[in-house]
């Protein structure tokens, strides 16, 4: 949804707020996902990595200090599964 095209309307304002407000939840949201997932066995760790990856792009609220920190979590999750993956397979 383009907000600059509702900037006009009287509901901008509480869509606006919203938007922020969820777009921090999803961040939450993805920073316990990827911390469980490195806790986590392979297969869940596995199915963690795909949702965050597939989520990532979407966290527009995101700052870029927050995108940076998940980035490196999701990297680190990664690598962790390529380690385990050597083993596994």
């Amino acid at each position: 949804m383009d907000l600059r095209i509702m900037s006009n309307q009287p509901e901008a304002p509480k869509l606006t707020a919203l938007r922020a407000r969820t777009d921090g939840q999803l961040v939450e949201f993805l920073n316990n996902q990827l911390d469980r997932g490195l806790r986590s066995d392979f297969a869940a760790a596995e199915r963690i990595y795909g949702e965050v990856s597939r989520l990532m792009p979407v966290a527009y609220g995101a700052s870029q200090a927050e995108r940076r920190r998940l980035e490196a979590k999701l990297a680190r999750l990664g690598e962790s599964l390529q380690f385990v993956g050597t083993f596994v397979a």
